[in-house]
């Protein structure tokens, strides 16, 4: 009987330490795998520490080459005496929700940004404000209008009058502080009309 106690209580002692190594496990994962939690930056160097023997290569094993930044498509509308709210290009659940459509746009997006950091043909700076007017001449701007009006027809079944198209940057951050080194950018371009 006291030796059954003894086992009880032996299995309770290392329950409650491995218990407590998975809660001490998951707490540094967690601090590593989201640096924006809030934690004294002492804990998040432990944190580091104890993860990178584990996990030195990182991303860097499976993508090597991960972008700097990430383009999304946004449009916007002039019909029926107004401007609509602005669209996530990437996006129409009101239409399909086939996969192909995120790709389609991102595609689409990937030209425009490529274009709009062309240095002959891309954006220029006057007075600090950002001019388009090259890249709206460029075939992959007249495409990006020609996918949006595309689209807006198949959402709301009618052609709009005029677009707008707006480019956003998201800077990816910092892999080890998880902090922007560079501000977004968002580029928004001419009214265009859409006939």
């Amino acid at each position: 009987m006291i030796q059954d106690e003894k086992e009880k209580s032996s299995r309770r002692v290392v329950a409650l330490l491995g218990l407590g190594v998975l809660f001490v496990h998951f707490a540094m994962t967690s601090l590593y795998t989201i640096p924006s939690l809030p934690a004294p930056e002492g804990l998040k160097k432990m944190s580091r520490s104890y993860i990178w023997p584990m996990f030195h290569q990182g991303w860097q094993l499976f993508a090597p080459n991960v972008p700097g930044y990430q383009n999304d498509l946004f449009f916007r509308a002039y019909a029926d005496g107004k401007w609509t709210e602005w669209m996530d290009a990437s996006r129409m659940p009101e239409v399909s929700n086939h996969p192909r459509i995120p790709y389609i746009t991102q595609k689409v997006a990937i030209r425009m940004s490529n274009m709009v950091k062309d240095p002959e043909r891309g954006v220029y700076y006057a007075d600090d404000l950002p001019q388009l007017d090259k890249v709206e001449i460029t075939a992959p701007y007249q495409f990006g209008i020609f996918y949006c009006r595309q689209q807006y027809k198949m959402r709301f079944g009618t052609f709009p009058d005029s677009l707008q198209l707006r480019l956003d940057f998201i800077v990816t951050p910092n892999f080890f502080t998880g902090k922007k080194e560079v501000e977004d950018k968002s580029f928004t371009f001419s009214k265009t009309l859409a006939h």
